[in-house]
């Protein structure tokens, strides 16, 4: 809970292609929190040391970075131009 509790505050720090992270629910968090903690233990981090408690804050912000880029790239694709009663968007 300690690790799920770290990535929450590094979320409100902070702010794939998935939804943004504060656009998740608290299950897909907790979800997400626990994917981000497998991924340090593959490096080898050991659960409940100062490093983990790192990897997982750099690894939450790393997805928070990732999925807020993707959501700006999303949303900038269109751009309209109104010329008149007319849009055009492209």
């Amino acid at each position: 809970m300690k690790y799920v509790a770290i990535f929450a505050v590094s979320l409100a720090l902070a702010g794939c292609a998935g939804k943004p992270v504060n656009e998740m629910s608290y299950s897909e968090r907790q979800a997400l929190a626990g994917q981000l903690v497998k991924r340090c233990m593959e490096q080898g981090v050991k659960l409940k040391t100062p490093e983990m408690e790192a990897c997982t804050k750099q690894e939450a912000l790393r997805e928070v970075t990732i999925r807020n880029k993707a959501d700006v790239d999303r949303r900038s694709a269109v751009v309209c131009n109104s010329f008149g009663t007319t849009v055009v968007c492209n």
